[in-house]
């Protein structure tokens, strides 16, 4: 009986042992297998899909579109972003996430004209377009900040975020004369010159200089170089005749 079961003992040990080696065995297979499964995911951001499918390929990665979206500035078709990010550790045959650029959403140029100008960059604004610097003009028929033109000119196709130029109108260009130098003239020429261009008749006051040579014009009002039309007062100094 001591025979026997000293049989049984031993075989028992041998069975532990070789399932323990398979185990170790098989553990130590899975950490290699496991360890050359795993890869880098490479960086495929602003790269085209082409290139970036090639890239994931060469990595033994898979990829799918998650959604496609109209960044300001991106090309169509172009990688925006990638989850897992760039540089994470996955295993081969994992699913990247990619989001493409469906590039800049077209649209037109909304017609502005004839609209105020703060109302014209709300519109523009509105349509996702860029308003840059007004140019103004003067307009015998348009009031002041009333949009005259737009370039582009409305029904335009036109990027998100592409410029457009306002031409806004100044109203009426002022009319009337620029006021001449009269100081030291004499005063009937100066009357003369007046009525010439319809300017008001002016209010004369003398002063009693007696080193001005009498029946000048010693100041006037308004200043040389201002705006006067036919309804400004114009007032003259001159020195006694």
């Amino acid at each position: 009986m001591r025979a026997l079961r000293y049989v049984f003992a031993v075989a028992a040990l041998g069975l532990v042992a070789f399932l323990g080696g398979m185990l170790i065995m098989d553990l130590a297979m899975g950490i290699v297998v496991r360890r050359g499964e795993v890869t880098l995911v490479p960086d495929v951001s602003g790269l085209p899909y082409e290139e970036a499918a090639r890239a994931l390929a060469d990595a033994k990665l898979d990829l799918f579109v998650e959604r496609e979206v109209s960044p300001a500035e991106a090309d169509s078709g172009e990688v925006v972003r990638q989850f897992p990010g760039a540089g994470m550790r996955v295993k081969q045959g994992r699913r990247i996430a990619l989001t493409l650029s469906k590039g800049p959403e077209w649209s037109v140029v909304p017609e502005v004209v004839g609209a105020r100008v703060r109302q014209a960059r709300i519109v523009l604004a509105s349509s996702g377009l860029l308003v840059e610097a007004d140019a103004y003009v003067a307009h015998e028929s348009i009031e002041r900040d009333v949009v005259i033109a737009t370039f582009p000119v409305a029904g335009s196709p036109a990027a998100e975020g592409d410029p457009v130029r306002l031409l806004v109108s100044l109203g009426p260009a002022p009319t009337g004369f620029l006021m001449p130098d009269l100081t030291g003239r004499a005063l009937d020429d100066v009357n003369r010159h007046l009525r010439l261009f319809q300017l008001s008749r002016p209010r004369v006051t003398y002063d009693g200089d007696p080193e001005a040579e009498p029946g000048r014009v010693l100041a006037q009002s308004p200043s040389p170089g201002s705006r006067v039309d036919g309804e400004t007062p114009i007032e003259l100094t001159v020195s006694s005749p």
